[in-house]
């Protein structure tokens, strides 16, 4: 029988001094992880230790279908840390990939391991940026979330909807009218992501770490220019992006917590 399967690895980043200077928010994080929808499937197991979070598929469904919605669950998951994590100003790196897993619960504690285990770490180490990557043996069978391509093997994704909304409406100035952001809007937290890498980009003096940071935010310029340059523009304020929305009921109506 194959052991291949679909597997989402994800490092929490900074986490040493994380735990080291505000415990509280490591245990707020993990506190909110364990809410996430993705636990409360019985086709996905997930793993956690210390910064590491292993979601994997238990049986790769026979149909293509099943396969895109199975993989949509997994993108949707990042998509929900992604939030929670910006409003905890933690960031992390994924790496979503197929290949040999196994998983055994032993009479006194459980075993996993396996090829597709060691390629995600191995490259998740390699990869010098932020957020979720899905190899391209897997991006190939899905198209629910937005791409660019990110190396030969890798593409990078961005859970931003309302972005995307932005975008498709070819939108090419700001601000916009109100009705392009009728349904649920996140693009505060979208913003306050993107402050938050531009601050890190601005402050943070260690080389290797400031390269993360201008990484993801130059994928984000290839995709969104004139949506980060007017954001520049007016120091990241979300509500100049529409001001005569009303954030704060659109928060209401919308709870952070939804994810």
């Amino acid at each position: 029988m194959s052991t291949d399967k679909f597997l989402l690895y994800i490092d929490i980043l900074n986490f040493r001094n994380l735990v080291k200077d505000s415990k509280e928010k490591v245990i707020e994080l993990f506190d909110r992880i364990e809410k996430l929808p993705v636990f409360t499937d019985r086709d996905i197991r997930t793993i956690v230790f210390s910064d590491t979070i292993v979601c994997y598929l238990k049986q790769t469904p026979n149909s293509k279908d099943g396969v895109e919605t199975m993989l949509m669950y997994l993108c949707e998951a990042c998509e929900a840390l992604f939030y929670h994590c910006v409003q905890l100003d933690i960031v992390y790196r994924a790496i979503l990939t197929y290949g040999e897993f196994e998983f055994k619960e032993q009479k006194y504690f459980n075993s996993y391991f396996g090829k597709a285990l060691i390629f995600a770490h191995d490259k998740e180490k390699e990869i010098k940026s932020i957020g979720l990557f899905v190899d391209k043996r897997v991006s190939n069978k899905y198209n629910i979330f937005r791409t660019i391509p990110y190396t030969d093997d890798f593409d990078f994704v961005y859970p931003n909807s309302d972005f995307n909304i932005l975008q498709d409406a070819q939108v090419s100035d700001f601000p916009v009218v109100w009705y392009l952001l009728d349904g649920p809007v996140m693009l505060d937290l979208d913003v306050k992501f993107l402050k938050y890498v531009k601050h890190n980009i601005d402050t943070v003096s260690d080389i290797a770490i400031r390269q993360k940071y201008e990484s993801v935010y130059n994928l984000y310029k290839k995709k969104f220019f004139t949506l980060i340059a007017f954001l520049e523009q007016n120091n990241f304020d979300h509500k100049a992006i529409c001001p005569e929305l009303p954030w704060e009921e659109k928060k209401q109506e919308f709870p952070r917590s939804m994810y």
